[in-house]
């Protein structure tokens, strides 16, 4: 264990090859060349290793293909290492995969959840910061949501992670466990496999073909860039306090058609309405769709943390990376993602 007698502090990263863990890997890599960065992930079809090929040989940076929801590995792995800090993003998170996929989620959320928990409780690990989502609450509420608000999960997917957090509680209490929860609005921006909405839109329209939205796309939703979303979490991971649960969240809101008209703008450079509709294709609506997340983010501002990049300048550095095809080249499979019928397998890519 020799190598990390050099470093300040050592950080598992999960999930450091999908959409925000790759952006908080890079953010930490190069913020603290005085911590060991450890990304462990199981390279499942949304992820991709070639999102850090400018940091592999780093010093401070180490990558381990690994999967969470392994017992066996991960005490293999924890075993072998000087964990200090967990930041734990690796999760099964697309709301559509999780009506068919639903016992992966599950498998994947809340037992892999479960097994960092008991390495947290076994390898004294000082600070485990668990991703939830501001689904847990459900999506029926006008009024902004602070953490105190009861659970109301209504698809697979949030209900994985709802559950996935009273594991985590329970830890806390019986053990005390020293973890932290955040729950996030809608995350954009470089990065993100284009199954969810924002990517997949753009690759449609940036293809000709038409944006294919769930019923009206009345649904409004809180988009967050990544940016921020990594600020917050070096924020709670040195500040936040124990035991506690802190929303990430802006109060910047549109609806899905709302979304596809200004992308459809942007990269069709049409204005008006009624020959934006003809980009948009209407598809059979989830069986349930939560219709908005507003979520109360004092707690985290008190630690002095605020969204610094707005929609505009957000949206306008998404546009700019998903127009580089060779960023695309990271997924070989991104194609299956532009059809509604999803990838062929949850493992249908393995780099080589």
């Amino acid at each position: 264990m020799g190598e990390f007698f050099s470093f300040q502090r050592v950080i598992m990263i999960t999930g450091g090859c999908g959409f925000i863990g790759s952006n908080l890997v890079q953010y930490v890599v190069h913020k603290y060349p005085n911590y060991l960065i450890i990304n462990v992930d199981n390279l499942s079809y949304s992820s991709s290793p070639y999102h850090h090929e400018n940091i592999k040989n780093m010093p401070n940076y180490k990558f381990c293909e690994i999967d969470i929801s392994n017992s066996i590995a991960m005490e293999k792995f924890f075993s072998t290492q000087s964990i200090d800090y967990i930041i734990h993003l690796a999760a099964q998170t697309h709301v559509d995969n999780s009506y068919w996929w639903a016992l992966h989620f599950s498998q994947t959320n809340i037992i892999g959840t479960q097994i960092l928990l008991e390495m947290t409780r076994k390898y004294n690990v000082r600070r485990i910061v668990i991703a939830s989502t501001d689904e847990v609450y459900g999506g029926d509420s006008e009024l902004k949501l602070d953490e105190d608000a009861p659970f109301n999960p209504c698809n697979p997917y949030s209900a994985s992670k709802a559950a996935a957090e009273l594991v985590a509680w329970s830890y806390w209490h019986s053990f005390k466990t020293p973890l932290i929860i955040t729950r996030a609005n809608n995350v954009y921006g470089p990065g993100q496999y284009p199954e969810k909405v924002i990517p997949k839109f753009i690759s449609l329209l940036k293809q000709g073909k038409k944006c294919c939205m769930h019923g009206s796309g009345t649904e409004r939703r809180n988009f967050i860039y990544v940016d921020d979303v990594c600020n917050a979490y070096d924020v709670i991971l040195h500040k936040g306090f124990l035991g506690e649960a802190y929303n990430i969240g802006t109060d910047y809101h549109l609806s899905i058609r709302e979304l596809a008209y200004e992308l459809i703008d942007h990269i069709r450079g049409i204005t008006n309405t009624d020959d934006m509709d003809e980009y948009i294709e209407k598809i059979p609506n989830r069986p349930i769709n939560d219709f908005q997340y507003p979520l109360n983010s004092t707690k985290l501002m008190e630690l002095n943390w605020t969204p610094e990049i707005d929609w505009k300048d957000g949206l306008s550095k998404t546009l700019s990376w998903y127009s580089d095809e060779s960023n695309l080249e990271r997924w070989p499979n991104m194609q299956s993602a532009l059809d509604e019928s999803g990838p062929k397998s949850l493992n249908s890519y393995k780099p080589e």
